[in-house]
């Protein structure tokens, strides 16, 4: 029910992760309401003052990703918020540099098969030299 007031638009992590007040970097939640970053979610915290102050309640804790309600200080598990936790901290099947690296062979691979050549063998590799011995 609370989960209606959230936007995505206000969302930004790509700030730093310090308390909005305190500027420190330890136990930081998200207001997942304004987009603004506290610390802690105990009874005299910034995080907890906010949401009695405002009236947002909910919360996403910036390293272990659980959301939780505050001041009531409840975990909310719910499949909607993936997206959110996606967007924090962003998941990749391959590395970017991979991906560029795959990238920067397709017009190779089109001209070789266009041409009709068949290439035995593509090496991907990230410019790492091979070292014997090892």
């Amino acid at each position: 029910m609370l989960l209606i007031f959230l936007s995505m638009q206000v969302l930004d992590f790509d700030f730093e992760k310090f308390c909005s007040i305190s500027l420190s970097n330890l136990n930081v939640y998200a207001c997942l309401v304004c987009g603004k970053y506290y610390q802690g979610r105990g009874l005299k915290s910034h995080a907890h003052t906010h949401s009695l102050e405002a009236g947002h309640h909910v919360y996403i804790n910036l390293q272990t990703e659980k959301v939780y309600c505050l001041p009531d200080g409840y975990e909310i598990n719910d499949p909607s918020l993936d997206d959110i936790r996606h967007v924090l901290n962003p998941r990749y099947f391959c590395s970017p540099i991979e991906f560029i690296v795959f990238i920067s062979f397709l017009p190779i691979i089109y001209l070789c098969f266009s041409q009709g050549w068949m290439p035995t063998r593509f090496v991907f590799s990230c410019g790492t030299n091979s070292i014997e011995g090892v």
